[in-house]
């Protein structure tokens, strides 16, 4: 189709593209994230997207629409007809619920992308990031991540997506989880890039 950019042929690296934030090879970030212990010195826009990206992490259906819009419209010059759409499982089944369901449904209706959302199972459940201070995707003492072969296999091109990347670690992990079932990771779109102050 005219005007479609096959996902193949995007390139990143770290720099400010329009609002888009490139933070590494195939991934986009929407903008920018405040963590918490910097809000006091953050501006009065940095504030609002930090609420709205926490709005959306808790299943609220504004924020939900409001990054659906926002991913669809990165999106909005790529071929999706055939991409497996896949969000960087949550730290349990019912977070992963609230979070993604609707949200996963509204980006594939929009750019006709295969929703993977059903397809991934999590059995147990890992600890927060901003709690623990660790980051472990699949520690096989308490969480299992299951993706099903029908739709994760030789075949099939998928796209992750992550609410927030800081160090990128989760979508490093669910990459080489996905790419072990045969499929090709062809690149990965979060909502937020962590903005890291230097002390």
């Amino acid at each position: 189709m005219p005007g479609k950019m096959n996902l193949n042929k995007i390139k990143v690296s770290r720099s400010y593209v329009g609002n888009k934030i490139k933070t590494s090879d195939m991934t986009i970030c929407l903008n920018t994230y405040t963590p918490n212990r910097y809000l006091g010195h953050a501006s009065f826009e940095a504030q609002m997207t930090h609420d709205y990206i926490l709005n959306f992490k808790s299943g609220r259906s504004a924020a939900q629409k409001r990054a659906a819009r926002e991913v669809c419209l990165a999106l909005s010059m790529t071929d999706m007809e055939n991409v497996v759409f896949a969000c960087v499982p949550a730290s349990c089944n019912r977070t992963n619920t609230r979070r993604y369901r609707n949200f996963a449904q509204m980006v594939c209706e929009r750019t006709g992308a295969t929703n993977a959302y059903g397809h991934i199972i999590i059995n147990g459940k890992r600890s927060k990031l901003h709690r623990s201070k660790t980051h472990m995707v699949c520690d096989a003492a308490n969480e299992e991540i299951h993706l099903d072969p029908d739709m994760f296999n030789a075949s099939a091109k998928v796209l992750l997506f992550d609410d927030i990347v800081s160090s990128g670690k989760s979508m490093r992990e669910f990459a080489k989880l996905v790419e072990e079932t045969g499929a090709k990771v062809i690149g990965g779109i979060a909502l937020g890039h962590t903005k890291h102050y230097k002390h």
